[in-house]
């Protein structure tokens, strides 16, 4: 009987060890309750992140401006160097505009041959002929630089670039001329509306008449895409 009320009274009555383990509300944690939180907002932090077809088109931009300044640079260097040679070009007229190519880069000439449409191409693309057993791409330059609608084309003149031979087409027959260097300047102080400055080498200063020198192998390239990284291509 006596074992009995000695565990009774050990339940209920805590020893001096049992009552220091017994955690008493901490008073800290009282007052940080009853403080109100501030009504200041915390400052935001400024978004970086860019609409994804926004960022993508700053970086085409950034790319096309960095290339075409690129170009020009080399454009003047080259320019520069034919200071004291004769150039041999071939000029040939587009709307009211003339444009020179370097003979060196020239084909040949040909009566404008059987064309075959292409379909889902740029405008200025007119289709594909067949020049001496040989696939040409033939072209309208006066629609590729927003010159003309449409041309009509007499003559083809086939020009070769690195990669592929392309046969613009002419109204009329080219002509060959020597032009001196000192008669050709890399500096571009205007352009016709629409043309891509790109391609423009320079100008040709003769006797009055203002003559566009083409680039061939850029005329050639200037369509194909710009690589784009893959995190702008991977974003929603």
């Amino acid at each position: 009987m006596a074992l009995g009320q000695n565990l009774k009274k050990k339940k209920l009555i805590p020893d001096q060890q049992d009552k220091k383990t017994v955690a008493k509300p901490s008073s800290k944690v009282k007052k940080k309750k009853l403080i109100a939180p501030s009504t200041k907002p915390s400052p935001r932090k400024k978004s970086t992140n860019q609409n994804p077809s926004t960022e993508l088109l700053n970086f085409i931009s950034k790319e096309t401006e960095q290339r075409r300044k690129s170009l020009r640079k080399r454009y003047k260097e080259e320019i520069e160097s034919l200071a004291d040679l004769t150039v041999q070009f071939l000029v040939f007229q587009l709307a009211e505009e003339e444009f020179a190519i370097e003979i060196s880069k020239v084909k040949e000439v040909v009566v404008t041959p059987a064309i075959s449409k292409v379909p889902k191409m740029p405008k200025y693309i007119i289709g594909l002929a067949d020049v001496r057993a040989k696939t040409v791409l033939a072209v309208d330059l006066a629609q590729k630089f927003g010159l003309a609608k449409s041309l009509e084309s007499n003559f083809m003149l086939v020009i070769g670039g690195k990669k592929q031979s392309v046969g613009l087409l002419l109204a009329k027959l080219p002509l060959a001329l020597k032009i001196h260097g000192k008669n050709i300047s890399s500096a571009i102080s205007y352009l016709e509306e629409g043309m891509e400055d790109a391609y423009v080498k320079g100008l040709i200063k003769l006797e009055g008449r203002l003559i566009h020198y083409l680039d061939v192998d850029e005329l050639l390239d200037s369509d194909k895409a710009i690589v784009i990284p893959d995190h702008l291509m991977d974003k929603p």
